[in-house]
């Protein structure tokens, strides 16, 4: 067992060896070759055209390459001379995405074809190498390409370039509404349309002028952009007409070459040239601006290439030397074209409103300006001359202006012009505010001042010294101000004592910091700073604010709130709208990007207008704005995956690499156990505001949580474990609004070869091979230590059992000692004086057994001794051939009555040892006895003697030289080989090949009692198979003297009952044991010889015997002479008594014999077994002989009245009480006679039939009827017609209908078989009954 389970741990080690071994580890190997290279600027300025595709990036043709933008880096794609995959060249003029997402790039050597999948571009080859210049998709999705050879299109199967027509230079085509291709060319004819693949139709314009551009207006007129200027064509009527462009305005077009015309608002056209930048044009009121609106061209480059808008209406502009510009639609900010241009670039320092809603901006270096509501700008003279840092207009319309070393302050008239009334020797003014009181408080670098509003002498009072940004008028008439680097103060209305405010700790940095103060409508009070954020405070409630909550910097440098309450404030990097909704905080951010003209302010400069506007002002110019006009962007934003990285180390698709194609269209990647460290780079796409962009991602599978990462862009996981993931990433743009759908990508990693689910298996299958081994093992030590103890009180128990038996059968035979004597020695005079043959057997019989009752009480009082360790030998020097020979003749009439060859064969005639004669007598009787029993008929035995040496009597001892050998050979069946070993253990019963166990009268304790008596006389005993099969015992006895004296005294007095034997019957084949003639014929099997003759002599007198020594010979002359009744012991040889009583039963013919069991088993379970087989007797031994023969004759008698029953007319009509029946038996009899009596006349009516009707098959019912009567079933159902054909002759009815109503068929057939079962024929029997009725 234990061999079992190491092969089993060792085979599953290495099935786990085999599992590990099997897993693939593929090396993350990517394909060599050109990668495109990534960037933060375009990589080249000379930009030709713009492609948008489906996955929302911008593709942008330069003459250095190709750029794929998403807003934050540009991806450039080059050609690469030994890269047959790469660009056909560098000089990229044209984009073109067709019907099915395609990107086809058209550059000065030819067209390509960008694959998606596996990032790198397929060529398209004509007969000629050309450069595209624009390409356009028909109907029926046939591809056009403009080049300087004709009109070419796309053979896509053939990857090749079809040109059908003659070779003229194509700019652009384009279709009609009727779907007809038209192109514009670049010769004498420009203007064409397609008639069919080879014939078009040409219009000459004016002047021969070519066409560069188109567009269609809402009234189906097509503008053509040329070499000079803009052309009107009707295309219903195909002519040409003037422009409704301004005669000026046309003129300056005439002389430029247009190279784009696009409607970049409702009605608005933008016009592109070659020299003088763009025209805006609006078609409603027919004005003409150049180069303004200024956002759609903030670099003033004078040659525009492109135009294109994008699916969100922004519009690009490609430039020859200064790069492209995305401007957005609908542009909320500075929609003042005059008054953002003027002072674009100024460095603005302040602007406010005075009571007639005029505009004064202060710029530091330019002076002031006045801008009233005619839109009139108008700069304002004043004497001072230095840098303007300040300005305010108080109650009494007074202008106070702050320059470096002083104040002025001057009358404003309604013209708008300034009287300057005086000046204060005030250095670095920044800033000049009036309470309630009509009170000046002015702050500057040395302190803060008052000058009080009394007609005093004005005269400024100081009132604090200190840096002094900001003050602020309170709405309860309080005075607020700042002392840069000391904190905040507050100066009660009517009072000049400052007091500082109290702030939390955690809040003095931005007290101390503060540049700036704001009171909003709800009077919470907003402090700005320079990097401490801003903080909004309301009592003791105080809310901070940065960019680590939000804000674009941490530079809040001024505060104006609009008509809903929201709070915009300027910043050095931007600007920001902090809205509340219900007590939250929300903060959006602009910036340049969204239309205004910069992003770096000033502190304090800023306003809000009479209409609502808000004006900011800093380094750039003005900024200004309606709040009401900006709306959220509900645009969704696309979001890609954009790079993996496994280990930092970019990922390409490739044979060995986990991807197989461009990561932008990968759905699923599977890693292995090594490759657990991944980067996924990830990019939402907004190309005006990509900073305002912000992500969350989460590795589904992994966390729980979405990872809020503001716009960071990345996600890194190391050590992930063997499992199924799903990244998720979502942008977000300014305004909260999410993607519509996520980039997502399957993520697999393929656990270790030795974490797989084969390698898993095979560990459950070690480990619970390992379990239960150690839970076998662990069991088997606790059974073992319970088995101990188990056995050590078994063997306690034995031990006090086996001495209780002792005693009790030490007891017994010294009790029976005396009744023997009692019984042996009446016996000898009787045997002596007796000449009857049968009685002298008789007593002969009686002799055998009191020996044997001798031998029995002798060995237990030995074996009593030897468990106690007191038996003692009593040696004297005898001859053993003599002793030998006297012990064999007692059993040469017990083998001669088996039929069995004895034979004893000495070494010599006489031999001299010492020995004990009683123990060897007791040995040998033993092995004789066993030999005798366990031999068939026909088989011998053979005691022999012999000398041998120590050696070869295998004895250990050195004072003894020679030994004598007593061997006992039979050839029985003898003991298998593996069970020679226990076989002289006590309470050991050994059962032969075919199960049969030969020591089956005793108890297991015969041979293990020869081998102490022979260990006793110093000598050794052992036993071997024979060859052909049988037993040889041996047993060596010592010839020298060993024996000390108190072993040597004088030998008892043989107590065995010697008598003469007579001679007796041997012959076991059947014959009968009296001449006299009986009605029934017993069988005996017993295999007790004496036994069987006593029953055969006991039962002879009534009935012939029959005799049998075991259980096979029974059932052979049960086959030859069917006996009435078989009496047979229960353990037989061959064949025991249940077995002999199960065949009898189970065999149809002979199942109606009665069997009587006679055994010595008194036990309850062993009589329920021998019944159980069919028993109708079980007597147990020993046993009455009276109760015997009373058995066997009411067996008999019972089935003589079954044979009367069936045989005696009238019989069948017999009360239930009088049947001789059992119950179950009666009521199958009274349906049998029912059917019977139904179906007598029947002739036709055979055994099947009545088996099918009773509900048996034919068989069973045969054993049954066969079993209750003792007749075949056709003899049964014979005689039963006959019966009933003897009640109905009684009547007067004729002899042929009594035949035909008993059913037979013939009456000649009737009448022989009546006479042969009555002795009379039908009509004599009527007349015998007649005569015997009439003497009644």
């Amino acid at each position: 067992m234990k061999i079992h389970y190491y092969a089993t741990v060792i085979s599953v080690a290495f099935f786990v060896l085999w599992a590990c071994t099997t897993q693939e580890n593929k090396p993350n190997a990517n394909p060599a070759g050109y990668e495109p290279t990534t960037s933060q600027d375009i990589s080249f300025l000379d930009i030709n055209d713009f492609a948008e595709d489906s996955l929302g990036y911008m593709w942008i043709a330069t003459l250095g390459g190709l750029d794929r933008y998403n807003g934050y880096d540009f991806l450039h794609f080059s050609h690469q001379t030994t890269d047959a995959k790469s660009l056909l060249n560098d000089f990229v003029f044209s984009l073109f995405i067709d019907s099915s997402h395609q990107l086809w790039v058209g550059t000065s050597s030819g067209l390509n074809k960008y694959n998606y999948e596996k990032q790198y571009f397929e060529r398209y080859s004509g007969k000629y190498t050309v450069p595209v210049y624009s390409m356009f998709e028909a109907p029926k999705g046939k591809i056009w390409l403009a080049t300087p050879l004709g009109a070419g299109y796309i053979d896509q199967a053939g990857h090749n370039i079809v040109f059908p027509n003659k070779p003229e230079t194509v700019n652009l085509f384009w279709n009609d509404k009727s779907q007809r291709l038209w192109m514009g060319l670049n010769g004498e004819k420009g203007l064409a349309v397609r008639k069919s693949d080879k014939e078009w139709k040409y219009f000459v314009l004016p002047e021969g002028r070519k066409v560069t551009c188109v567009y269609v207006d809402p009234q189906d007129k097509w503008w053509l952009g040329t070499d000079h200027g803009i052309i009107l064509f009707n295309p219903n009527t195909r002519t040409f007409e003037a422009p409704v462009i301004p005669h000026a305005g046309n003129e300056q077009l005439n002389k430029l070459q247009i190279t784009f015309i696009k409607e970049v608002e409702p009605l608005k056209l933008l016009i592109g040239t070659t020299t003088d930048g763009f025209f805006y044009y609006d078609i409603l009121s027919h004005t003409l601006q150049n180069n303004s609106p200024l956002r759609f061209n903030p670099q003033l480059s004078s040659q525009l290439h492109t135009c294109y808008s994008d699916r969100r209406g922004n519009v690009w502009i490609g430039s020859y030397d200064k790069g492209f510009v995305v401007s957005r639609n609908g542009n909320y900010f500075n929609t003042n074209q005059m008054l953002s241009n003027y002072f674009k670039g100024m460095f603005v320092t302040r602007i406010l409103e005075d009571r007639d809603k005029r505009l004064w901006i202060a710029a530091r270096y330019k002076g002031l300006f006045l801008y009233d509501r005619q839109e009139r700008l108008k700069k304002i003279q004043l004497r001072e001359k230095g840098f303007l840092e300040d300005i305010y207009i108080d109650s009494k319309n007074r202008l106070w202006t702050a320059f470096e070393h002083k104040l002025l302050r001057g009358n404003i008239t309604k013209d708008g012009t300034v009287c300057p009334d005086r000046h204060f020797d005030i250095e670095n003014v920044r800033v000049v505010k009036e309470d309630r009181q009509g009170n000046i408080w002015i702050g500057s670098w040395g302190g803060l001042y008052r000058l009080a509003n009394n007609g005093d002498a004005e005269i400024p009072q100081k009132i604090y010294t200190a840096n002094i940004p900001d003050i602020r008028v309170l709405h309860d008439g309080d005075i607020f101000f700042s002392a840069f680097g000391r904190g905040v103060f507050r100066i009660k209305a009517n009072t000049t004592t400052p007091l500082p405010v109290d702030f939390p700790q955690r809040f003095l940095p931005t007290a101390k910091n503060c540049v700036t103060i704001f009171e909003d409508m709800q009077h919470r009070i907003w402090l700005g700073t320079y990097g401490s954020g801003a903080l909004c405070c309301k009592g003791r409630s105080f809310l901070p604010f940065s960019a680590a909550t939000g804000l674009p910097n941490n530079n809040t440098l001024c505060f104006e709130e609009d008509a809903d309450g929201n709070i915009w404030l300027s910043t050095s990097h931007g600007i920001a709208k902090i809205a509340f909704d219900h007590r939250y905080s929300k903060i959006k951010n602009f910036f340049k990007t969204d239309g205004p003209p910069g992003d770096q302010y000033h502190e304090k400069a800023g306003c809000r207008g009479h209409d609502g506007r808000i004006f900011f002002a800093g380094n750039h110019g003005i900024t200004f704005f309606n709040p009401s006009d900006i709306k959220p962007d509900r645009h969704a934003p696309a979001v890609n995956i954009e790079d993996l990285k496994i280990f930092n180390k970019r990922v390409r698709p490739g044979k060995n690499s986990p991807l197989q194609k461009d990561i932008l269209l990968t759905k699923q990647i599977t890693l292995d156990h090594r490759q657990t460290t991944i980067s996924i780079d990830y990019a939402g796409i907004d190309f005006l505001s990509p900073e305002k962009l912000t992500y969350k991602y989460k590795l589904e599978g992994f966390e729980k949580q979405w990872n809020y990462v503001g716009n960071f862009r990345r996600a890194t996981y190391s050590n992930l474990p063997a499992g199924r993931y799903t990244f998720r990433v979502y942008a977000i743009n300014g305004d909260g609004v999410e993607s519509s759908r996520p980039a997502s990508l399957d993520i697999i990693v393929r656990p270790a070869p030795w974490l797989t689910w084969q390698a898993w298996l095979a560990y459950a299958l070690c480990t619970i091979a390992i379990a239960i081994f150690i839970i076998r093992f662990a069991i088997r030590l606790r059974l073992n230590e319970q088995l101990a103890a188990l056995e050590h009180n078994e063997r306690k128990r034995e031990q006090e059992m086996a001495q209780m038996k002792m005693n009790f059968f030490t007891n017994i035979s010294h009790e029976l000692r005396t009744p023997l004597t009692l019984i042996s020695a009446p016996l000898e005079k009787v045997m002596a004086c007796q000449n009857d043959e049968k009685n002298m057997r008789l007593l002969n019989t009686i002799a055998r057994n009191t020996k044997r009752l001798w031998q029995l009480a002798n060995q237990i009082m030995d074996f009593s001794k030897l468990e106690n360790g007191t038996l003692r030998l009593r040696v004297q020097r005898v001859e053993i051939i003599a002793i030998l020979q006297a012990i064999f003749d007692n059993f040469i009439y017990i083998a001669e009555r088996k039929g069995i060859e004895i034979a004893f064969r000495p070494h010599a005639k006489e031999a001299w040892i010492w020995a004990d004669t009683d123990k060897i007598e007791k040995i040998l009787y033993n092995l004789l006895s066993n030999a005798v029993k366990h031999t068939p008929s026909g088989k011998s035995i053979t005691l022999s003697t012999r000398i041998i040496d120590a050696q070869h009597a295998h004895s250990q001892r050195e004072d003894v030289s020679q030994y004598l050998e007593i061997d006992v050979t039979d050839h029985g069946e003898g003991i298998p080989e593996d069970k020679l070993q226990n076989l002289f253990v006590r309470y050991q019963q050994i059962e032969t090949a075919s199960g049969y166990k030969p020591d089956y009268s005793g108890n297991g304790i015969g041979l293990h009692y020869t081998k102490a008596l022979v260990k006793t006389h110093k000598g050794n005993i052992s036993a071997e198979r024979v060859a052909g099969g049988g037993m040889r015992f041996t047993f060596a006895l010592p010839l020298d003297d060993i024996y000390t004296d108190t072993e040597k005294q004088e030998h008892t007095e043989n107590l065995f009952v010697t008598s003469a034997r007579r001679k007796e019957t041997t012959d076991d084949a059947p014959k009968n044991t009296t001449q006299k003639a009986h009605t029934y014929t017993l069988l005996v099997a017993e295999d007790n010889l004496e036994l069987l003759d006593f029953l055969a002599d006991l039962l002879s007198q009534e009935y012939t015997v029959l005799k049998a020594s075991d259980g096979q010979k029974a059932w052979k002359i049960i086959s030859q002479h069917t006996p009435d009744l078989v009496i047979t012991d229960v353990i037989m040889p061959a064949m025991s008594g249940h077995e002999l009583c199960a065949a009898i039963k189970d065999n149809i013919d002979y199942c109606q014999i009665p069997v009587v069991m006679l055994t010595a088993k008194t036990v309850t379970a062993d009589r329920i077994e021998g019944l159980d087989r069919g028993a109708d007797a079980y007597i147990c031994k020993p046993f009455d002989t009276e109760e015997l023969l009373l058995t066997v004759r009411n067996l008999l008698q019972h089935k003589e009245r079954i044979r009367r029953y069936f045989s005696t007319p009238g019989a069948s009509r017999q009360a239930a009480d009088d049947q001789p029946f059992l119950s179950a038996d009666y009521i199958f009899l009274n349906k049998l006679n029912a059917l019977l009596e139904a179906e007598l006349s029947n002739p036709e009516l055979d055994i099947d039939d009545i088996a099918a009707r009773l509900g048996y098959s034919r068989s069973v019912f045969y054993r049954r009827i066969k079993a209750l009567t003792n007749i075949a079933p056709n003899d049964f159902l014979r005689t039963y017609r006959l019966k009933r054909a003897a009640e109905m002759l009684a009547s007067s009815s004729p002899l042929g209908e009594v035949s035909d109503l008993a059913g037979f068929s013939s009456y000649s057939y009737f009448s022989k078989a009546f006479k042969k079962h009555f002795g009379l024929s039908p009509k004599d029997y009527r007349a015998k009954s007649a005569n015997s009725e009439h003497q009644l």
